[in-house]
């Protein structure tokens, strides 16, 4: 899969974590990883240990009910679909 690093998230960070109830390191790396980013690269592109990037994912995870991160853009969609405007960072 092709990753557009500059792609950024339609929904403001601060809307992710009080939707999903996660810190904002936990929301960036939910936005980054809706995209279709990997931990791993998430982690190397912020200079992060992939540990901090794994405890974080495990953590948002938790927090948003999902299994596995391909969970993510799925519920991301279900939560933000029919929304426009400054919720979007627009």
């Amino acid at each position: 899969m092709l990753i557009n690093p500059d792609r950024k998230s339609p929904v403001q960070e601060e809307i992710i974590g009080a939707v999903f109830g996660v810190t904002p390191a936990e929301a960036c790396l939910t936005s980054t990883l809706a995209l279709g980013m990997s931990a791993n690269q998430y982690a190397d592109e912020r200079n992060l240990s992939r540990n901090t990037v794994r405890v974080q994912t495990e953590a948002l995870l938790s927090k948003m009910g999902a299994l596995k991160q391909s969970d993510i853009s799925r519920l991301m969609s279900a939560a933000f679909s029919g929304f426009r405007g400054n919720l979007l960072g627009r």
